[in-house]
């Protein structure tokens, strides 16, 4: 097996939503540790990624019983009252995504959600924080919210954002500090879509997203359930979800924030100096004498 015959494997899947975004994110991790290594594109690889090429490929054939709705409604949903988007996001060392879905209330209280669109995006290569990683996720899921405003027909009452870091939501509610240009950039894309507090804390266990970021295997069913049809508690009521929890402030040493720097500026006057050397004015007007005298020796010796 080469690294161009695991290239063609990967870019024969079609899934423009993002359905099993999570298992294609471990092919992709696959070509990248090998980008890394400098393999070439028909060499041999090693023994290790071959094994590892070899179980994902031998356990994409579960995908065929992946079944997935075409309908965000359920057989049994009536007249639908009220729909919210939630919105999770998250970032590994792997890489980082963000995922939505759709909670639909009926007339009757019956909830149904779905996962609409995902999206799993491998870290660089150049060694990255995790925080940044993190906040590039939270910036996935802006992206995605614009999208699906933009195609859904259907009218959105609220939408909700998840994310299980309180790093970033500490910089989405900062007011004072200023960012280094990454992390500022980030920042103002995400204030640019949404508001502080539109976004909620939720467990690493909770969040779906997670999955997004490191991947999993075809044959992980638990997971795979997770992914597509949400968090347990968005099928309860908005009561017994998780609570949000108390933002910090941002640490003063956080490596993010930029450094105040004071400048201190003196200013002295020349004649003011020489007034206070002297103690009378014939003293004062000898010394400048010989200053100026000073002055032409060192004019003429130029």
């Amino acid at each position: 097996m080469t690294r161009r015959g695991i290239l063609s494997v990967v870019s024969a899947i079609f899934d423009p939503l993002g359905l099993i975004a999570p298992v294609t994110l471990r092919a992709k991790a696959i070509i990248q540790t090998l980008c890394r290594d400098k393999m070439g594109w028909d060499e041999q690889i090693p023994r290790q990624q071959e094994l590892e090429w070899k179980a994902l490929l031998s356990s994409l054939s579960n995908i065929e019983n992946v079944s997935v709705r075409r309908c965000y409604k359920t057989h049994r949903s009536g007249n639908i009252v009220n729909v919210q988007l939630h919105i999770f996001s998250d970032g590994s060392q792997t890489g980082y995504g963000a995922c939505a879905y759709i909670r639909l209330t009926d007339d009757a209280g019956n909830i149904s959600c779905s996962l609409v669109v995902g999206k799993s995006i491998l870290a660089p290569i150049k060694q990255v924080s995790i925080p940044r990683l993190e906040l590039s996720g939270a910036v996935v899921a802006c992206c995605l919210y614009e999208q699906l405003s933009e195609e859904l027909s259907i009218h959105i009452d609220s939408a909700t954002f998840w994310t299980d870091s309180m790093i970033v939501l500490g910089y989405i509610n900062n007011q004072t500090k200023r960012f280094k240009t990454f992390v500022g950039n980030m920042v103002a894309a995400i204030h640019d879509v949404t508001q502080p507090e539109h976004w909620r804390h939720v467990n690493t266990k909770s969040n779906p997203a997670d999955i997004a970021s490191r991947g999993i295997d075809a044959s992980d069913r638990v997971s795979m359930n997770i992914w597509l049809n949400g968090p347990n508690f968005l099928s309860l009521d908005q009561s017994q979800w998780p609570e949000s929890s108390k933002i910090s402030p941002l640490p003063e040493d956080d490596a993010e924030i930029k450094k105040d720097t004071t400048v201190l500026v003196t200013t002295t006057k020349t004649v003011d100096l020489l007034l206070c050397q002297y103690s009378s004015w014939n003293k004062l007007t000898r010394g400048v004498a010989w200053l100026l005298k000073f002055k032409e020796f060192c004019v003429r010796r130029i």
